[in-house]
């Protein structure tokens, strides 16, 4: 597990790579999404924080408080990370963040949103439940349908 600093570090480290600027609410969500699918393919947290129901969806305070001066302004630098914060990714890691970068690094922030909005999602039930937190359970077990709904509709050719 990891500090959600370092892998809002690793998105904003892949997007200057890529040459394509990525805003607050981008860094958020990616963020956000590669926790899930870590839970929902490997059973396993990316992040060691929890995250919250905000108004645009599932937020992460210390990435968020970090990066709220950018606003809506591309992020520019990395985020300052405390003395002893694991930096380091195993192979896993690396090709999961490598992953969600390459699926949705490229959509707009509010449309990242939107996905992390849709009907049935970790956040849509933390909401629905009037909780503040959304629970790694439901982050788990909502991403780990999607897997088998994805390896189902694979396997039926579809």
């Amino acid at each position: 597990m990891h500090d959600p600093r370092s892998i809002a570090n690793a998105f904003i480290q892949r997007a200057e790579n890529h040459g394509q600027p990525i805003t607050p609410l981008q860094v958020q969500k990616l963020v956000f999404l590669a926790h899930g699918w870590m839970l929902g393919l490997h059973d396993r947290p990316m992040v060691d924080e929890d995250f919250e129901v905000w108004r645009y969806g599932p937020v992460n305070p210390s990435v968020y408080y970090c990066l709220s001066h950018h606003r809506g302004d591309p992020v520019r630098g990395e985020i300052p990370l405390h003395p002893g914060d694991k930096k380091d990714f195993d192979r896993t890691e690396e090709n999961m963040l490598d992953d969600v970068f390459s699926l949705y690094g490229s959509l707009p922030g509010m449309r990242l949103s939107a996905l992390t909005h849709a009907p049935g999602s970790p956040y849509r039930q933390a909401k629905r439940k009037g909780l503040s937190h959304i629970s790694e359970d439901t982050i788990k077990s909502y991403y780990r349908k999607q897997v088998e709904e994805a390896r189902e509709r694979q396997r039926r050719g579809k």
